[in-house]
């Protein structure tokens, strides 16, 4: 599956996942439990399990990102469309409301 790669458990790479995408799209301003969990479909608690607190979500972001860097997989968020010639962004949900 897409979880190969040496990738950490695959609930813990799908919050990576979200959390990079946040980044990429709307900067790490927004990084927040909440709205990782929104991203990612989870719950708050989800979340909260794997990460303790923003310093450690960043931190797996920025371990996540140097990882896939060596491996050579591309960016999160950029996935191949096979409808077109240029890659498109994978949508995330929109901002939630308020902070």
């Amino acid at each position: 599956g897409m979880e190969s790669l040496s990738s950490p458990r695959p609930r813990e790479a799908a919050l990576t996942d979200a959390l990079l995408c946040i980044v990429a799209e709307r900067g790490l301003d927004r990084v927040s439990v909440r709205e990782v969990a929104l991203t990612a479909d989870v719950s708050i608690g989800t979340v909260q399990h794997y990460f303790h607190t923003k310093d450690d979500m960043l931190a797996a972001a920025f371990n996540e990102v140097v990882r896939r860097s060596r491996t050579r997989q591309t960016a999160v968020c950029l996935r191949p469309d096979p409808l077109r010639h240029t890659p498109a962004f994978r949508p995330c949900p929109p901002p939630a409301e308020g902070r």
